[in-house]
Order: C-alpha cells, then structure tokens, then sequence
C-alpha cells in the first residue's frame, strides 16, 4: 500500500475531501519554508515521544516558534488529511494525544474542527481495546461517533502504538500504550 500512495494526501488515501485547515495554516505560518511532518515530529521527540527519535528526517532548521502549539494541536495535525501519507505521522500523532497533559474535550474538539474524526477516532478506538480502564478513550470515541470508517490497512495496526515483549509464556506478554515520557516531557516542554 505504502508504494502506491507515497505521493498521495492523508486524505485522498482515505477517500476523503482535503479542506482548509486553520490549524495547519497557523502551524506553517510559525516553521516557515520547513517541512511540517518533520517539525510536527521533531516538536513530538523534544516534547517526550523518545520512541521515534532518529525514525525520520528531522528539520534543517527547527523552528522554535513551533514551541508554542499545544500537544493536542501537534497531534492532530499530524493526523490531518492535508499531509502526505505517512503513517509514522499517525503513529506520533497518537502518541502525543496520549500524553497525560492532553484534554479529552480539546482533542474531541480539534478532531472535529480539523475533520480528521476517522483517524482520531480510530486511534481512540485501538487506545480503548488497549486500555479498556482508561475513560479519555471511551469519552473519545464516544464523542466522536459515528466515527467514518477508513479503507482496511490505511491507517496502522493497533501493534503500532503500543511497546509489547517479545515472545513469553501465554499471559505474560506486556503491553503498553505509547506516551510522552512525562519527566522528560515537563523538564523540556518551554525550553526547547
């Protein structure tokens, strides 16, 4: 799928119609001529997402005036239809709406307002089979609903957001859903 869609929106590989995003036009008015993923990602890596550290090409020149975008606002952006098809995008994306400092009502909203509900949604919908006693999923999804549906291997797999063992005894396999590592996340949020 990846070799036929590698020049291709977010949205055209969904089937979905690209609309005007304020969100994505305040973004590229704070990096200039930088590319957008790669900021949006190297903001992800400065702000705590250590998993994808060295996964991509990062800005020539990191644009600090990005520093002041929520992580609610760098994750949905990342999700947005408007961005070439990448679903590392996807994947850091949802794991900066996983942070602890994100706000279930400012994503639900974002989501909605930048009209990429079938990918917040699904990522809410993996994040809620993962973590069945964590409610900001369940108050996604269900503020989300009815969440369209995306064409079969678009968008990652739920293994994709998640650290998990190798190969252990049945039942001793650990799973956990990927999030900012919170120290590192508040010593370098402002500072950056």
């Amino acid at each position: 799928m990846q070799s036929q869609t590698k020049n291709q929106t977010l949205a055209t590989v969904l089937g979905h119609t690209t609309h005007v995003s304020p969100l994505l036009k305040k973004i590229e008015k704070l990096i200039g001529n930088e590319n957008t993923a790669s900021c949006l990602k190297q903001l992800a890596v400065n702000r705590g997402c250590r998993h994808y550290e060295n996964t991509f090409t990062p800005p020539t020149n990191f644009p600090h005036a990005i520093n002041t975008i929520s992580n609610e606002e760098a994750g949905i952006a990342l999700c947005m239809g408007q961005l070439h098809y990448d679903p590392m995008n996807i994947r850091v994306g949802a794991e900066l709406l996983s942070s602890k400092k994100c706000h279930p009502d400012k994503i639900i909203k974002l989501a909605i307002q930048e009209r990429c509900k079938a990918v917040v949604g699904y990522i809410a919908k993996c994040g809620k089979k993962i973590e069945p006693e964590n409610s900001t999923w369940q108050r996604i999804v269900t503020s989300l609903e009815p969440i369209p549906k995306t064409p079969e291997g678009t968008l990652p797999h739920w293994s994709r957001f998640v650290s998990q063992t190798g190969i252990a005894p049945v039942g001793n396999t650990k799973i956990h859903w990927l999030r900012p590592n919170p120290l590192y996340e508040q010593s370098r949020t402002h500072t950056i």
